[in-house]
């Protein structure tokens, strides 16, 4: 068995996970949710 090491690899899981905490970063912030609600509210107004 041969065992191949790749160093740009590493970048590639980085910025998945990078990438990652950043959407989890946006779903939890309150500033979208609250954006989203007044939008709501207004639709539902009209």
């Amino acid at each position: 068995m041969r065992v191949q090491y790749k160093p740009f690899v590493r970048w590639l899981w980085l910025g998945g996970l990078l990438m990652a905490f950043g959407g989890i970063l946006a779903a939890v912030d309150k500033r979208y949710s609250r954006q989203a609600k007044r939008e709501l509210a207004r639709r539902q107004a009209a």
